[in-house]
């Protein structure tokens, strides 16, 4: 007789466990990330659409940005510790900016 292969004997199948299938996962549903109606969500919408419309993104966004600047500044003193007067002023104008900001 003719020789078999040995993926034709074992159904091409290795031997021992096999893996399982992928299962689809479920959605997760809306009330169990947040529990809002939706007039709800349709409310939050409406409030951060008029927050964009009034700028208070980009009132923020000047917060961060004046805050990296003060961070750099604070970089830049760390790394050279103040040797002139210069640099004391801008080390004291820092810690001036950073208590107006918070």
């Amino acid at each position: 007789m003719g020789v078999l292969k040995r993926s034709s004997r074992i159904g091409n199948r290795l031997p021992g466990p096999q893996p399982k299938p992928p299962v689809d996962a479920q959605p997760i549903t809306l009330a169990v990330l947040a529990p809002l109606t939706a007039a709800e969500v349709g409310a939050s919408i409406k409030k951060r659409l008029a927050d964009y419309d009034s700028g208070v993104y980009i009132q923020n966004l000047a917060v961060v940005v004046k805050l990296g600047r003060h961070l750099s500044t604070a970089r830049r003193l760390s790394r050279n510790l103040p040797s002139s007067p210069k640099d004391l002023q801008d080390l004291e104008s820092l810690k001036k900016s950073l208590s107006r900001l918070f």
